[in-house]
C-alpha cells in the first residue's frame, strides 16, 4: 500500500503591526503536485509540538480546500492574525470527503 502524508515546519519572524502597536503575521503554505484532483485537503497549524502532527484537535487553525474545481494539482491557504514565532503545518488528502484521515491500525489509508 502506498500512502504519502504531507509534514510541514514552518519557521517565519514577520510582522506588521495593526492600530494598537501589537504584530500579527500571515503565512501562506502551498501544497503542491497532488496526485488526484477529487475530495479536499486539509492544512492544520501548530504553535507547538503538542498534538503535531496527527491531533487535529490540537490544532491552533485548519482549513480544507474542496478539489476538483479544474484540474490543478496545487492548493494554497493563508492563515492570518498569526503571532511572529514557529509554527508547524500537516496537511493530507481526504479522498473519499468524510472530513477525516482515514486509517487502518494506525496507517493511513488516505495521502
Amino acid at each position: 500500500m502506498k500512502f504519502t502524508r504531507l509534514f510541514f515546519l514552518l519557521l517565519f519572524s514577520f510582522g506588521a503591526e495593526n492600530s494598537i502597536g501589537i504584530e500579527f503575521s500571515e503565512l501562506t503554505i502551498e501544497v503542491i503536485n497532488i496526485a488526484n484532483t477529487k475530495g479536499d485537503v486539509y492544512i492544520s497549524l501548530y504553535d507547538s509540538a503538542d498534538g503535531f502532527p496527527v491531533e487535529e484537535q490540537k490544532a491552533i487553525a485548519v482549513k480544507s480546500v474542496k478539489l476538483g474545481l479544474g484540474d490543478s494539482t496545487s492548493v494554497k491557504v493563508t492563515f492570518s492574525g498569526l503571532n511572529e514565532g514557529y509554527y508547524a503545518a500537516a496537511a493530507y488528502h481526504d479522498k473519499n470527503t468524510n472530513g477525516r484521515l482515514d486509517k487502518i491500525f494506525g496507517i493511513p489509508r488516505e495521502p
